[in-house]
């Protein structure tokens, strides 16, 4: 049995992970790890600040309006002349990376600025 849920998940490892996901990030320490849990405790209030940014930015609709549509279109076609070997799962992962990066702007609608960063942010993840 199906049965569909809205979980956002975020899973930390040190190695390749057991889960599957749609997106891996890997991340390097720059600075030496702290020895003690009062050396990155959030400041008062910060904690609230940040899950009442997450719970608006959860709440934040995106519509593909007619004028995003015909950038995301261009860009596709661009994409496709640069690589003829991309596939609809690296479309599909640039046009949500652009929505998901309006969103954490605090944006309701995409913009070709957010298109554009997501360019950016899906070569470096390697998404071609």
């Amino acid at each position: 049995m199906k049965f569909d849920v809205d979980t956002p998940v975020l899973v930390l490892s040190k190695g390749k992970s057991i889960f599957k996901s749609d997106c891996t990030i890997f991340v390097r320490p720059v600075e030496s790890i702290p020895k003690s849990y009062s050396q990155i405790r959030a400041p008062e209030g910060g904690i609230a600040t940040w899950r009442e940014y997450l719970l608006f930015c959860r709440q934040l609709d995106v519509p593909i309006t007619q004028e995003s549509a015909d950038f995301i279109q261009k860009g596709i076609v661009s994409m496709r002349k640069s690589n003829p070997k991309i596939n609809e799962e690296s479309m599909h992962m640039r046009i949500e990376v652009s929505r998901l990066l309006a969103v954490s702007y605090l944006e309701r609608k995409l913009t070709v600025r957010r298109w554009n960063d997501a360019e950016a942010v899906c070569k470096h993840l390697g998404v071609d």
